[in-house]
C-alpha cells in the first residue's frame, strides 16, 4: 500500500505503519536555524506535558464541492513503562484502513524522548529499528524473502518519524518560537522538520497553538495543539486542490 508523500506523512502522526517517504539524500541544517535544532535529550523537550492515554483520530480527504472522502482511522496509546530496566515512554498506534490494521509501537526516554526502540507490524513486512545515539540499528523482515538490514550512522543523534508530532507537542511552544529536528525515517532517511508556532486559537473554548510543521518531500503540516493538555486538535496538509485531515471523530 503506497500513499502520497502528503499523507504519508500525516500517517506517521501516529504510526509510520502507512509505510515511509522514499530514502534520498540527507540535507544540511539550513545555518541559520542552526541554534534553533533539538537534538534527542535537548530539555526543551519535556514528555512530561503530554496526556497518557488513549485517543482517536479519523482521516478524511475534503475538496471544494466534492464529499468528504474517509480514509480510515487510527488509535493511539500512551503510557510508562520499562526499558532495559529503567523508566521509558511506551507509544503503541493503530492505523485502521480497509480490513487492513497496522500497528506501530515505539520507546523513548521518558522526559527528553529520545528514542530507544521502534517496532512495526504491517501486513506485508514486519519492521525493527534501535537507537544508540546517533549510531541506528534495524531491519525489515518481508512476509517472503530473506529479512534486509537497515543500519545507520549519522553524523547527529535523530528522533524516531513516527514520533515527530509528539516531539512537537512536548517542546516549548509558544507564538513565535521555531525549532529545528533531525527525524530519522525507518526506512534510512535522515531529514530535518523545520517548526513554526505561528498564531493562536481555540478548540471548543480551550486556548490552542496553530503550529506550521516543514516534513521536507512530504510537505507542510499545519497542526492545532491544545494549550493545557498539548493534545493535537487536528492535522492538515494540503494535497494538490485537496486537503488531508486528521481529527477527533465528529470534529
Amino acid at each position: 500500500m503506497r500513499l502520497s508523500r502528503a499523507l504519508l506523512s500525516i500517517c506517521v502522526v501516529f504510526s509510520t505503519a502507512c509505510a515511509s517517504a522514499p530514502s534520498g539524500g540527507s540535507p544540511a541544517v539550513p545555518p541559520r536555524v542552526l541554534s534553533d535544532t533539538l537534538y534527542p535529550g535537548d530539555t526543551r523537550v519535556d514528555a512530561r506535558r503530554l496526556v497518557s492515554g488513549s485517543s482517536e483520530r479519523v482521516m478524511t480527504v475534503e475538496r471544494a464541492g466534492q464529499p468528504v472522502r474517509a480514509l480510515g482511522s487510527s488509535v493511539d496509546v500512551l503510557g510508562a513503562v520499562t526499558f532495559n530496566g529503567a523508566p521509558a515512554l511506551l507509544r503503541v498506534g493503530s492505523v485502521q484502513r480497509g480490513t487492513a490494521t497496522l500497528i506501530d509501537s515505539t520507546w523513548s526516554d521518558p522526559r527528553t524522548l529520545a528514542p530507544l526502540r521502534h517496532a512495526s507490524v504491517q501486513p506485508a513486512r514486519r519492521l525493527f529499528v534501535e537507537w544508540t545515539g546517533a549510531v541506528i540499528r534495524g531491519r525489515v523482515e518481508p512476509t517472503t524473502g530473506a529479512p534486509i538490514r537497515k543500519d545507520s550512522t549519522f553524523a547527529v543523534p535523530s528522533y524516531d518519524s513516527s514520533n515527530w508530532e509528539l516531539v512537537i507537542r512536548a517542546m516549548d511552544l509558544g507564538v513565535g518560537v521555531r525549532r529545528v529536528l533531525p527525524v530519522y525515517d525507518v526506512d534510512g532517511l535522515l531529514q530535518w522538520y523545520v517548526v513554526r508556532v505561528v498564531d493562536t486559537t481555540s478548540v471548543d473554548g480551550r486556548a490552542a497553538w496553530i503550529v506550521k510543521a516543514d516534513l521536507g518531500v512530504a510537505g507542510v503540516a499545519t497542526m492545532t495543539i491544545e494549550q493545557a493538555s498539548r493534545r493535537l486538535a487536528l492535522v492538515e496538509v494540503p494535497m494538490g486542490q485537496a486537503t488531508l485531515k486528521m481529527a477527533p471523530p465528529g470534529r
